[in-house]
């Protein structure tokens, strides 16, 4: 079941409440908070970061989109609430870098803290409307120390692997639809290009992108080891001295000790 977070919170609750079945994979944004207990007790978890820049560029286009589309990928209750924010940048032209620099110059508070660093929020909130603050950084690092598979922007091919390996589904070309499938998109990069120049814009993702950091350092080093390791492995196998194994009969084959 994707896209879970078009369903209200009480549907999405229930759903990590169901049992005898043999399995279900549930993907979507949502509260981590508020389902943690049932997650951590019954489900194996994933996620992947996206760089906050360009998650605000996604975001403000959906905003966009939804305003003209009202296409149902918010609940109710979601739609509500991030009402003033889909309302302010409704009539935004994103191929007017200047009319982007003007929409956040001129930003509203109530939008503003719809905006403020969703990504921690989205870990260490039990609702959208609770506000993120310093004091919740390392809460949600602890938090994504539960995931059993962590990605972030940059890292596209190790998550698609690492999840294939989660799900043994090793079928040929999963990996590279899940790489492509975390790809950027063209425009909305442009757009995260134009917000990176936006001071207002980056002051709104000050705890998103510490995280971030923390998350790539981490991958990096992570990822670095295991390649020293791997090598270090390949060499020492390499070094290994071939000796003739005489079997029985007196022949000879050759062998690595």
């Amino acid at each position: 079941l994707g896209m879970i977070e078009r369903f209200c919170q009480e549907t999405i609750a229930q759903v990590f409440l169901l049992r005898n079945c043999n399995s279900s994979f549930l993907s979507g944004r949502i509260d981590y908070k508020s389902v943690q207990t049932n997650i951590e007790a019954n489900f194996r978890s994933m996620i992947f970061i996206r760089d906050p820049v360009y998650e605000l560029a996604e975001r403000l286009r959906m905003f966009k989109a939804i305003f003209r589309t009202r296409s149902p990928i918010m609940n109710d209750r979601d739609l509500l609430f991030y009402k003033p924010a889909i309302d302010y940048f409704s009539e935004l032209d994103f191929r007017d870098k200047r009319m982007l620099k003007a929409a956040f110059k001129n930003l509203p508070d109530n939008v503003a803290n719809l905006l403020h660093s969703p990504i921690v929020r989205q870990l260490v909130s039990n609702n959208p409307v609770q506000l993120a603050g310093d004091q919740h950084l390392s809460q949600a690092l602890d938090n994504l120390a539960n995931f059993e598979i962590v990605g972030c922007s940059g890292f596209e091919e190790f998550y698609a692997k690492a999840l294939c390996d989660l799900m043994a589904n090793a079928e040929p070309g999963n990996e590279a639809f899940l790489t492509r499938s975390l790809a950027r998109n063209e425009q909305t990069q442009q757009v995260a290009e134009w917000l990176f120049e936006i001071k207002p814009a980056l002051k709104l993702l000050d705890l998103d992108t510490i995280l971030f950091h923390e998350v790539k350092y981490a991958l990096k080093s992570t990822l670095t080891e295991h390649n020293k390791k791997t090598i270090e492995a390949s060499e020492l196998v390499s070094a290994a001295p071939i000796v003739p194994d005489v079997d029985e009969t007196g022949s000879g084959r050759d062998t690595i000790e």
